[in-house]
């Protein structure tokens, strides 16, 4: 083609066109992330924050995005230079967007995985069990805990990664006591523990195979007070507890709580040892065989 006519800044102009319309081919043949799903998972298990979520799904313009928020955001929260430079690929329309994504940053933050107070049964939190003559008061305590305090994924949980001892008081049948409760001080989210495969061994009569914790473990738990042997699965009392002993003994007022016994008879629960005779269902009670 003879372009001899052609002026020099028409050649400049139709290139520019050129370069133009080519930025916009390409910008729109990767408008779509080519991420397989398996990738995207696994960045999305790592994000904690909004600039994270962007990068991790590797938008089309991410920086745009990125620079709209921190528009609206103090510029004391970064160095002047960083804002000016994300400020200028804002514009006036993006403002509403930079809110938007701003309320989505606050309310993340709102959900990060740290200690919360959280209310626990004070029977559970000092062993005590219930309905045996003993009462606690307060029956509920408020503490830091980890467990529930934020949002960790599917795969993952809030567990302590530091905690301290604190002491409580109560009242144990009108009797003044203190115990050292666990307060949980910082958190951090960590895998769940995998599933197991099948055993490899066959467990013993009494004990089950337990996919949580990948071993064999008692089939039935003793009915409280009574503790269990994790080796032989057999069930004995404290040597101090003498609500224990007078139900093993067979004593008149020796007997399982009603929720213990309901345990017991719908099979949750094993038959607590009698030293003499065998135990009732119906009296939930060691019964004498002498008497």
């Amino acid at each position: 083609m003879y372009m001899g006519n052609i002026k020099p800044w028409t050649l400049s102009f139709i290139f520019y066109l050129f370069v133009i319309v080519l930025s916009h081919q390409v910008e729109s043949t990767h408008s779509v992330p080519m991420l397989s799903q398996r990738v995207i998972e696994e960045r999305m298990r790592k994000v904690n924050s909004l600039e994270e979520y962007l990068s991790a799904l590797s938008l089309n313009g991410t920086s745009t995005l990125r620079s709209r928020y921190y528009l609206n955001r103090s510029p004391t929260a970064l160095n002047k230079r960083s804002y000016r430079r994300l400020g200028r690929a804002g514009s006036a329309g993006g403002l509403q967007n930079s809110a938007f994504l701003a309320r989505l940053e606050d309310e993340n933050a709102r959900v990060q995985c740290q200690p919360r107070d959280r209310v626990v049964d004070s029977y559970e939190e000092l062993g005590i069990p219930r309905g045996y003559g003993d009462f606690l008061y307060p029956e509920c305590i408020v503490v830091r805990r980890c467990k529930q305090g934020g949002c960790c994924g599917d795969e993952r949980e809030c567990v302590p990664s530091r905690t301290t001892n604190i002491t409580m008081n109560f009242l144990k049948t009108g009797r003044e006591i203190t115990r050292e409760i666990v307060k949980d001080l910082e958190c951090e989210c960590q895998d769940k523990p995998s599933f197991c495969p099948e055993p490899v061994v066959d467990c013993p009569n009494n004990k089950v195979w337990s996919y949580s914790e990948c071993t064999c473990k008692c089939r039935n738990r003793c009915p409280k007070p009574f503790l269990q042997d994790e080796d032989t699965c057999g069930c004995d009392c404290l040597s101090q507890d003498r609500n224990c002993k007078n139900i093993y003994r067979g004593r008149r007022n020796g007997k399982l709580s009603r929720e213990e016994c309901d345990c017991v008879r719908k099979g949750l629960c094993g038959y607590p040892p009698c030293i003499n005779g065998g135990f009732s269902i119906s009296d939930c009670k060691c019964i004498n065989s002498n008497s």
